[in-house]
């Protein structure tokens, strides 16, 4: 299970609820439910076989694609990349065939580029 994702994907769900498009007990506080959406997802009980798909399946399954926060299907990391000092690497990024992934271009190697 990939960490971003499944963090994207389960605050996408607590968004879906409270605009009343998702029915779920899943909303922002609710931390007591973390752990056992985590076990759902990895399981692909109830609602963890639908968050198991990931945020931009369960948006656009409920109507509202443009709240989950991913690029070409990949949930993006919770890190600013415009921070960045390479900026070549915030342009890979977002032009790279797995898109926001943190193999095409990390903080580190950006914070080591020389550029």
């Amino acid at each position: 299970m990939d960490t971003i994702s499944a963090g994207a994907t389960i605050a996408c769900a607590m968004e879906l609820t409270e605009r009343g498009l998702l029915d779920s007990d899943l909303r922002f506080g609710r931390a007591d439910l973390l752990l056992p959406t985590l076990e759902d997802i990895a399981y692909r009980r109830d609602l963890g076989d639908v968050l198991a798909e990931g945020s931009a399946r369960l948006a656009e399954s409920c109507g509202a694609p443009e709240l989950s926060m991913s690029v070409k299907g990949l949930e993006m990391p919770a890190y600013d990349g415009a921070a960045c000092r390479a900026r070549a690497c915030c342009l890979r990024r977002a032009i790279a065939a797995r898109a926001t992934c943190a193999v095409t271009c990390s903080v580190q190697k950006c914070w080591d580029c020389p550029n």
